[in-house]
């Protein structure tokens, strides 16, 4: 895929992305992370910002469930990255 068509791509998905969603999306960038892991990121400390967000985003087809981790507190966690 060229530049051009990722910049269009991504320009079209930020106008149909929630300002919360939009974050959550931007952290995703550098690769896989799990809720935990992107609540770290965006500096948030309840995990209720960003769960919605990524079924959202989710369901809205832009990302996808690639695998499972254990978190801190040793409960395994979905692992999350941008659909390409």
């Amino acid at each position: 895929m060229s530049i051009t068509s990722e910049t269009r791509i991504e320009a079209y998905m930020s106008a149909k992305l929630t300002v919360m969603e939009q974050r959550v999306y931007d952290a995703l960038k550098d690769g896989p992370l799990s809720v935990e892991q992107i609540m770290d990121k965006l500096g948030m400390k309840n995990r209720n910002c960003v769960a919605p967000r990524l079924t959202g985003l989710s369901k809205k087809g832009v990302v996808k469930a690639v695998g499972k981790r254990h978190n801190e507190g040793g409960k395994r966690e979905a692992v999350w990255e941008i659909v390409t």
